[in-house]
């Protein structure tokens, strides 16, 4: 399997993964969505698809500078309470991780997967 092809397999899994999390804040009502798991702390399901939201965001957002950081993250924002807002993040983070994937293999940017290798990550912890 070339780069290229795992690259695009990679995309189309967490396209499919995120839709799944699309579909699930869309059918639920907004106040299970932001109901705490738990009395003992548990976050909301909204909280915690913030979380996986805010790391997709960090990747694509390190695209530019060439640096991703997995720290800078929006906790506590508007997609923890509002399934819409999860639902347009879900969109838009789809929208742009398809992109990284198909346009090196349409030719639109030959340079994208040595510039992917070449990224500074910075993890959390």
């Amino acid at each position: 399997m070339t780069m290229q092809t795992g690259l695009l397999n990679k995309t189309t899994e967490i396209v499919s993964t995120l839709s799944t999390a699309r579909e699930l804040a869309g059918r639920l009502p907004a106040s299970a969505y932001r109901a705490g798991a738990d009395q003992n702390g548990g976050g909301s399901i909204g909280a915690h698809l913030r979380h996986v939201l805010d790391h997709y965001l960090s990747f694509l957002g390190g695209l530019a500078s060439g640096r991703i950081d997995y720290d800078v993250r929006r906790r506590g924002s508007v997609v923890e309470q509002d399934p819409g807002a999860a639902i347009e993040t879900i969109d838009r983070i789809c929208a742009r991780r398809v992109g990284v994937a198909v346009a090196p293999t349409f030719g639109m940017a030959p340079a994208t997967l040595d510039y992917l290798a070449s990224l500074a990550v910075r993890e959390a912890g």
